[in-house]
Protein backbone atom coordinates (compact mmCIF):
# COMPACT_ATOMS: atom_id res chain seq x y z
CA UNK A 1 0.00 0.00 0.00
CA UNK A 2 1.37 3.64 0.27
CA UNK A 3 -1.19 5.60 -2.04
CA UNK A 4 -2.06 8.94 -0.58
CA UNK A 5 1.24 9.23 1.68
CA UNK A 6 3.95 10.83 1.47
CA UNK A 7 7.14 12.36 3.35
CA UNK A 8 7.61 15.96 4.32
CA UNK A 9 8.86 16.55 1.32
CA UNK A 10 5.67 15.15 -0.58
CA UNK A 11 7.87 12.27 -1.95
CA UNK A 12 5.30 8.94 -2.35
CA UNK A 13 6.31 6.56 0.49
CA UNK A 14 5.47 2.80 0.01
CA UNK A 15 4.14 0.93 3.24
CA UNK A 16 4.22 -2.76 3.12
CA UNK A 17 2.90 -4.85 6.52
CA UNK A 18 3.81 -8.57 6.81
CA UNK A 19 2.07 -10.98 9.62
CA UNK A 20 4.62 -12.37 11.21
CA UNK A 21 4.80 -16.23 12.33
CA UNK A 22 2.45 -17.48 15.06
CA UNK A 23 4.44 -18.12 18.42
CA UNK A 24 5.17 -16.93 22.01
CA UNK A 25 5.79 -13.27 20.80
CA UNK A 26 4.08 -12.98 17.46
CA UNK A 27 5.35 -9.46 15.58
CA UNK A 28 3.88 -7.80 12.75
CA UNK A 29 6.29 -5.90 10.54
CA UNK A 30 5.92 -2.73 9.11
CA UNK A 31 8.37 -1.79 6.02
CA UNK A 32 8.59 2.21 4.69
CA UNK A 33 10.24 2.71 1.82
CA UNK A 34 10.74 6.97 1.22
CA UNK A 35 13.59 8.56 -0.59
CA UNK A 36 15.46 9.19 2.59
CA UNK A 37 16.11 5.46 2.70
CA UNK A 38 13.86 2.21 4.09
CA UNK A 39 12.46 2.43 7.74
CA UNK A 40 11.60 -1.06 9.65
CA UNK A 41 9.78 -1.74 12.28
CA UNK A 42 7.44 -4.20 14.13
CA UNK A 43 4.63 -4.28 16.94
CA UNK A 44 2.47 -7.00 18.83
CA UNK A 45 -0.42 -7.71 17.53
CA UNK A 46 -2.29 -5.72 19.94
CA UNK A 47 -0.32 -2.72 19.02
CA UNK A 48 -1.29 -2.84 15.15
CA UNK A 49 -4.64 -2.85 16.41
CA UNK A 50 -4.02 0.22 18.46
CA UNK A 51 -2.14 2.06 15.58
CA UNK A 52 -4.85 0.96 13.17
CA UNK A 53 -7.80 2.62 15.48
CA UNK A 54 -5.63 5.70 16.59
CA UNK A 55 -5.35 5.67 12.27
CA UNK A 56 -8.84 5.78 11.79
CA UNK A 57 -9.98 7.81 14.24
CA UNK A 58 -7.58 10.74 13.05
CA UNK A 59 -9.04 10.36 9.72
CA UNK A 60 -12.40 10.73 10.72
CA UNK A 61 -11.19 13.87 12.78
CA UNK A 62 -9.31 15.34 9.34
CA UNK A 63 -12.70 14.73 7.45
CA UNK A 64 -14.67 16.64 9.70
CA UNK A 65 -12.97 19.36 10.29
CA UNK A 66 -14.26 22.19 9.20
CA UNK A 67 -12.41 24.44 6.30
CA UNK A 68 -11.50 28.16 8.25
CA UNK A 69 -9.11 30.87 7.15
CA UNK A 70 -6.55 32.16 8.71
CA UNK A 71 -6.87 33.21 12.07
CA UNK A 72 -5.60 36.49 13.53
CA UNK A 73 -4.56 37.07 16.87
CA UNK A 74 -2.89 40.53 18.40
CA UNK A 75 0.64 39.21 20.06
CA UNK A 76 -0.87 41.29 23.39
CA UNK A 77 -2.83 38.21 24.04
CA UNK A 78 -0.74 35.16 23.45
CA UNK A 79 1.54 33.98 26.43
CA UNK A 80 4.66 36.09 25.03
CA UNK A 81 7.22 33.26 25.87
CA UNK A 82 10.06 33.96 24.08
CA UNK A 83 8.04 35.93 21.01
CA UNK A 84 9.66 38.95 19.44
CA UNK A 85 7.20 40.86 17.40
CA UNK A 86 6.54 43.81 19.54
CA UNK A 87 2.60 44.95 19.78
CA UNK A 88 2.53 43.36 15.92
CA UNK A 89 -0.47 41.04 14.84
CA UNK A 90 0.37 37.75 14.81
CA UNK A 91 -1.04 35.35 11.87
CA UNK A 92 -1.84 31.56 12.14
CA UNK A 93 -1.23 29.90 8.98
CA UNK A 94 -2.36 26.83 10.41
CA UNK A 95 -3.09 24.49 13.08
CA UNK A 96 -2.49 20.89 13.24
CA UNK A 97 -3.45 18.67 16.55
CA UNK A 98 -1.08 15.90 17.19
CA UNK A 99 -2.80 14.28 19.98
CA UNK A 100 -2.60 16.63 22.91
CA UNK A 101 -0.41 18.60 21.16
CA UNK A 102 -1.33 21.36 18.65
CA UNK A 103 1.27 22.20 15.74
CA UNK A 104 0.80 26.24 15.05
CA UNK A 105 2.33 27.82 12.29
CA UNK A 106 2.22 31.25 12.24
CA UNK A 107 3.41 34.64 10.64
CA UNK A 108 4.26 38.11 11.08
CA UNK A 109 1.42 40.26 10.99
CA UNK A 110 3.63 42.81 9.09
CA UNK A 111 2.79 44.63 5.70
CA UNK A 112 5.54 42.47 4.40
CA UNK A 113 5.80 38.60 4.10
CA UNK A 114 7.23 37.44 7.85
CA UNK A 115 9.35 35.08 8.70
CA UNK A 116 7.07 31.71 10.03
CA UNK A 117 7.67 28.60 12.65
CA UNK A 118 5.83 25.97 13.84
CA UNK A 119 5.55 25.17 17.64
CA UNK A 120 4.26 22.45 19.67
CA UNK A 121 2.17 23.62 22.49
CA UNK A 122 -0.11 21.88 24.98
CA UNK A 123 -3.84 21.66 23.51
CA UNK A 124 -6.50 23.86 25.96
CA UNK A 125 -10.18 24.08 24.65
CA UNK A 126 -10.31 27.72 25.39
CA UNK A 127 -7.12 28.09 23.54
CA UNK A 128 -5.16 29.43 26.85
CA UNK A 129 -1.35 28.11 27.32
CA UNK A 130 -0.75 28.66 23.65
CA UNK A 131 3.25 29.41 23.16
CA UNK A 132 4.84 30.47 20.40
CA UNK A 133 8.93 29.85 20.67
CA UNK A 134 11.66 32.07 19.82
CA UNK A 135 11.72 34.10 16.84
CA UNK A 136 13.07 32.37 13.54
CA UNK A 137 15.64 33.84 11.39
CA UNK A 138 15.60 33.69 7.89
CA UNK A 139 16.44 31.01 5.49
CA UNK A 140 20.20 30.08 4.91
CA UNK A 141 21.74 28.84 1.19
CA UNK A 142 22.84 25.42 0.96
CA UNK A 143 26.17 25.74 1.44
CA UNK A 144 25.18 27.89 5.12
CA UNK A 145 28.12 26.99 7.51
CA UNK A 146 24.87 26.60 10.00
CA UNK A 147 24.94 24.48 12.54
CA UNK A 148 22.80 22.28 14.65
CA UNK A 149 22.90 19.74 17.58
CA UNK A 150 25.01 17.85 15.37
CA UNK A 151 26.90 20.10 13.58
CA UNK A 152 28.04 22.39 16.47
CA UNK A 153 30.37 23.04 18.94
CA UNK A 154 29.29 22.96 22.45
CA UNK A 155 25.69 23.25 21.95
CA UNK A 156 23.53 25.56 24.18
CA UNK A 157 25.75 25.25 27.33
CA UNK A 158 29.09 27.51 26.67
CA UNK A 159 32.69 28.18 28.16
CA UNK A 160 32.46 31.54 29.95
CA UNK A 161 35.32 32.72 27.43
CA UNK A 162 32.82 32.72 24.88
CA UNK A 163 30.21 33.79 25.79
CA UNK A 164 29.69 37.27 25.10
CA UNK A 165 29.88 36.61 21.92
CA UNK A 166 26.30 35.32 22.27
CA UNK A 167 24.74 38.71 23.04
CA UNK A 168 24.15 39.88 19.65
CA UNK A 169 20.57 41.22 18.01
CA UNK A 170 20.53 38.12 16.55
CA UNK A 171 21.84 35.53 19.02
CA UNK A 172 19.90 34.03 21.79
CA UNK A 173 19.24 36.49 24.95
CA UNK A 174 20.75 35.41 28.46
CA UNK A 175 17.18 34.40 29.50
CA UNK A 176 16.73 32.10 26.61
CA UNK A 177 20.33 30.89 27.32
CA UNK A 178 19.43 30.19 31.16
CA UNK A 179 16.31 28.43 29.50
CA UNK A 180 18.04 25.80 27.34
CA UNK A 181 21.02 25.24 30.06
CA UNK A 182 18.21 24.12 32.71
CA UNK A 183 16.66 22.02 29.59
CA UNK A 184 16.92 18.81 28.37
CA UNK A 185 19.44 18.51 25.52
CA UNK A 186 16.84 17.84 23.10
CA UNK A 187 14.30 20.44 24.73
CA UNK A 188 17.04 22.87 24.53
CA UNK A 189 18.31 22.26 21.28
CA UNK A 190 14.70 22.50 20.01
CA UNK A 191 14.68 25.98 21.83
CA UNK A 192 17.91 27.31 20.60
CA UNK A 193 17.38 26.15 16.97
CA UNK A 194 16.11 29.22 14.99
CA UNK A 195 18.73 31.31 16.51
CA UNK A 196 21.87 28.89 16.70
CA UNK A 197 23.14 29.90 13.15
CA UNK A 198 23.84 33.30 15.08
CA UNK A 199 26.41 31.57 17.64
CA UNK A 200 29.75 31.40 18.00
CA UNK A 201 29.55 27.24 18.13
CA UNK A 202 27.94 26.89 14.75
CA UNK A 203 30.62 24.69 12.34
CA UNK A 204 32.90 27.05 10.18
CA UNK A 205 33.14 27.10 6.91
CA UNK A 206 37.00 26.26 6.59
CA UNK A 207 36.20 22.82 8.81
CA UNK A 208 33.44 22.01 6.45
CA UNK A 209 35.59 22.95 3.22
CA UNK A 210 38.37 20.99 5.30
CA UNK A 211 36.48 17.82 5.48
CA UNK A 212 34.75 17.84 1.71
CA UNK A 213 38.39 17.98 0.56
CA UNK A 214 39.75 15.72 2.64
CA UNK A 215 36.76 13.18 1.22
CA UNK A 216 36.47 13.77 -2.45
CA UNK A 217 39.73 11.71 -3.42
CA UNK A 218 37.75 8.61 -1.47
CA UNK A 219 34.82 9.28 -3.38
CA UNK A 220 32.76 9.51 -5.25
CA UNK A 221 29.74 7.91 -3.08
CA UNK A 222 26.18 6.86 -4.26
CA UNK A 223 24.25 7.64 -0.30
CA UNK A 224 24.88 9.30 2.91
CA UNK A 225 24.02 9.63 5.78
CA UNK A 226 24.79 12.85 8.76
CA UNK A 227 23.90 11.56 11.77
CA UNK A 228 22.96 14.41 14.69
CA UNK A 229 22.91 16.27 11.51
CA UNK A 230 21.56 19.60 13.56
CA UNK A 231 20.39 22.55 10.79
CA UNK A 232 22.45 20.39 8.21
CA UNK A 233 25.78 21.46 7.92
CA UNK A 234 26.84 18.04 7.39
CA UNK A 235 24.56 17.38 4.61
CA UNK A 236 25.73 20.39 2.48
CA UNK A 237 28.89 18.65 2.59
CA UNK A 238 27.55 15.16 2.02
CA UNK A 239 25.88 16.97 -1.20
CA UNK A 240 29.28 18.04 -2.72
CA UNK A 241 30.68 14.08 -2.56
CA UNK A 242 27.64 11.70 -2.96
CA UNK A 243 25.71 11.48 -6.53
CA UNK A 244 22.59 10.28 -5.60
CA UNK A 245 20.81 10.64 -2.14
CA UNK A 246 21.70 12.22 0.76
CA UNK A 247 19.76 12.00 4.51
CA UNK A 248 19.84 14.22 8.14
CA UNK A 249 18.82 12.13 10.80
CA UNK A 250 18.77 14.23 13.90
CA UNK A 251 16.74 14.12 17.65
CA UNK A 252 15.57 17.58 17.45
CA UNK A 253 12.13 18.41 16.08
CA UNK A 254 13.85 22.20 15.95
CA UNK A 255 17.01 21.46 13.91
CA UNK A 256 15.26 19.37 11.56
CA UNK A 257 12.58 22.25 11.01
CA UNK A 258 15.54 25.18 10.20
CA UNK A 259 17.63 22.21 7.94
CA UNK A 260 14.50 21.62 5.82
CA UNK A 261 14.02 25.25 5.73
CA UNK A 262 17.19 26.27 4.70
CA UNK A 263 17.54 23.68 1.89
CA UNK A 264 13.88 23.46 -0.21
CA UNK A 265 13.27 20.39 -1.99
CA UNK A 266 14.21 21.36 -5.87
CA UNK A 267 17.08 23.10 -5.38
CA UNK A 268 19.46 20.47 -7.52
CA UNK A 269 21.80 18.01 -6.81
CA UNK A 270 21.18 14.40 -4.66
CA UNK A 271 17.57 14.59 -3.37
CA UNK A 272 17.86 14.94 0.52
CA UNK A 273 15.31 13.76 3.20
CA UNK A 274 14.81 14.28 6.79
CA UNK A 275 14.40 11.71 9.73
CA UNK A 276 13.90 12.33 13.14
CA UNK A 277 15.45 9.60 15.41
CA UNK A 278 17.61 8.82 18.12
CA UNK A 279 21.30 8.40 16.94
CA UNK A 280 21.18 5.33 19.62
CA UNK A 281 18.17 3.39 17.83
CA UNK A 282 19.24 4.42 14.17
CA UNK A 283 15.97 3.47 11.77
CA UNK A 284 17.90 2.46 8.89
CA UNK A 285 18.69 -0.93 6.68
CA UNK A 286 22.43 -1.37 5.52
CA UNK A 287 21.92 0.92 2.76
CA UNK A 288 24.09 4.13 2.88
CA UNK A 289 27.77 4.39 1.61
CA UNK A 290 29.23 7.25 3.60
CA UNK A 291 28.12 8.33 7.12
CA UNK A 292 29.36 11.56 8.51
CA UNK A 293 29.18 13.58 11.91
CA UNK A 294 30.32 16.53 13.09
CA UNK A 295 30.97 17.83 16.46
CA UNK A 296 27.85 15.93 18.00
CA UNK A 297 29.84 13.25 20.53
CA UNK A 298 29.52 15.52 23.52
CA UNK A 299 26.49 14.84 23.58
CA UNK A 300 27.43 11.11 24.17
CA UNK A 301 28.34 9.68 27.52
CA UNK A 302 31.19 7.19 26.87
CA UNK A 303 28.76 4.38 27.82
CA UNK A 304 26.63 5.23 24.73
CA UNK A 305 29.78 5.45 22.41
CA UNK A 306 30.27 2.00 21.38
CA UNK A 307 26.25 1.55 20.60
CA UNK A 308 26.56 4.70 18.89
CA UNK A 309 29.20 2.74 16.37
CA UNK A 310 27.26 0.21 15.89
CA UNK A 311 24.33 1.88 15.19
CA UNK A 312 26.20 3.49 12.02
CA UNK A 313 27.83 0.13 11.33
CA UNK A 314 24.30 -1.30 10.94
CA UNK A 315 23.45 1.43 8.49
CA UNK A 316 26.21 1.20 6.68
CA UNK A 317 26.56 -1.30 3.66
CA UNK A 318 29.34 -3.50 3.55
CA UNK A 319 32.57 -1.58 2.49
CA UNK A 320 30.65 1.95 3.37
CA UNK A 321 32.60 4.55 5.73
CA UNK A 322 32.12 6.29 8.60
CA UNK A 323 34.01 9.68 9.09
CA UNK A 324 34.62 12.56 11.17
CA UNK A 325 36.93 15.12 12.04
CA UNK A 326 38.55 15.06 15.60
CA UNK A 327 40.69 17.94 16.70
CA UNK A 328 43.93 17.82 18.99
CA UNK A 329 43.45 18.17 22.87
CA UNK A 330 44.33 21.50 23.99
CA UNK A 331 47.92 21.62 25.41
CA UNK A 332 48.04 20.48 29.15
CA UNK A 333 47.55 24.25 31.28
CA UNK A 334 46.57 26.25 27.98
CA UNK A 335 43.34 28.96 28.62
CA UNK A 336 41.32 26.08 26.44
CA UNK A 337 42.60 23.24 28.70
CA UNK A 338 41.03 25.30 31.77
CA UNK A 339 38.24 26.59 30.02
CA UNK A 340 37.35 22.98 28.80
CA UNK A 341 38.04 21.32 32.18
CA UNK A 342 35.86 24.04 33.99
CA UNK A 343 33.08 23.66 31.55
CA UNK A 344 32.86 19.67 32.04
CA UNK A 345 33.16 20.08 35.86
CA UNK A 346 30.17 22.93 35.40
CA UNK A 347 27.89 20.02 33.70
CA UNK A 348 28.72 17.40 35.84
CA UNK A 349 27.10 19.49 38.97
CA UNK A 350 24.47 20.48 37.00
CA UNK A 351 23.28 17.42 36.28
CA UNK A 352 24.16 15.82 39.80
CA UNK A 353 21.61 18.62 41.23
CA UNK A 354 19.06 19.31 38.27
CA UNK A 355 16.83 17.11 36.29
CA UNK A 356 16.25 16.92 33.30
CA UNK A 357 19.98 16.16 32.39
CA UNK A 358 22.13 18.00 29.59
CA UNK A 359 24.32 16.14 27.93
CA UNK A 360 27.39 18.04 26.70
CA UNK A 361 31.27 17.48 27.71
CA UNK A 362 34.46 18.25 25.81
CA UNK A 363 36.67 15.69 27.37
CA UNK A 364 34.89 12.58 26.97
CA UNK A 365 36.11 11.62 23.71
CA UNK A 366 39.30 10.61 23.91
CA UNK A 367 41.18 9.48 20.39
CA UNK A 368 42.46 6.24 22.13
CA UNK A 369 38.93 5.07 23.53
CA UNK A 370 37.38 6.23 20.25
CA UNK A 371 39.66 4.12 18.33
CA UNK A 372 39.01 0.93 20.61
CA UNK A 373 34.89 1.22 20.11
CA UNK A 374 35.38 2.17 16.26
CA UNK A 375 37.34 -1.18 16.38
CA UNK A 376 35.35 -3.19 18.59
CA UNK A 377 32.03 -2.04 16.41
CA UNK A 378 33.62 -3.69 13.55
CA UNK A 379 35.48 -0.84 11.35
CA UNK A 380 38.51 -0.62 10.72
CA UNK A 381 40.44 2.50 11.19
CA UNK A 382 42.61 4.82 9.91
CA UNK A 383 43.54 8.62 10.40
CA UNK A 384 44.37 11.19 7.87
CA UNK A 385 45.57 14.37 9.04
CA UNK A 386 43.68 17.35 7.64
CA UNK A 387 46.64 19.70 6.97
CA UNK A 388 44.63 22.65 5.78
CA UNK A 389 43.33 23.41 9.61
CA UNK A 390 47.15 23.47 10.66
CA UNK A 391 49.44 22.28 12.89
CA UNK A 392 50.22 22.22 16.20
CA UNK A 393 53.87 23.66 17.88
CA UNK A 394 55.33 20.09 17.49
CA UNK A 395 54.40 20.10 14.05
CA UNK A 396 51.30 17.12 14.73
CA UNK A 397 48.21 18.50 12.89
CA UNK A 398 45.43 20.51 14.71
CA UNK A 399 42.69 17.86 13.19
CA UNK A 400 42.50 14.76 12.04
CA UNK A 401 39.27 12.58 9.74
CA UNK A 402 39.04 9.76 11.20
CA UNK A 403 38.19 7.30 8.68
CA UNK A 404 36.38 3.57 9.78
CA UNK A 405 35.34 1.13 7.28
CA UNK A 406 32.11 -1.24 7.39
CA UNK A 407 34.53 -4.42 6.43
Amino acid sequence: MGSGITDADGHDVPVAVVPGEAGPDPRVSVTLSPPAGELRWSCTPAGARELAAALVRAAEETEKAPAEGPVTVPAGELRRGDVRDGDKAMTVDGVRTDGSTAQVTWKSGAAAPGPRATTSTPRSPSGAGCQATAEPSGRRSARSPAAGSGNSGPGPAFPLDRLAAMFTKQGPTLRELAVQALSSTQRGYDLLAPKFDHTPYRTPDRVLDSVTRALEPLGPFGTGLDVCCGTGAGVGVLRQVCRERVVGVDFSAGMLAEARAALPPGTGGPAVGWVRADALALPFAPSFDLALSIGAFGHFLPADRFGLFAEVYGSLRPGGRFVFPIGAPPAVGSRAYWSFLGFDAAMRVRNALWSPKFIMYYRTFRLSDVLDDLTGAGFSVRLMALTDLGERPDGSPRARLVVATRE
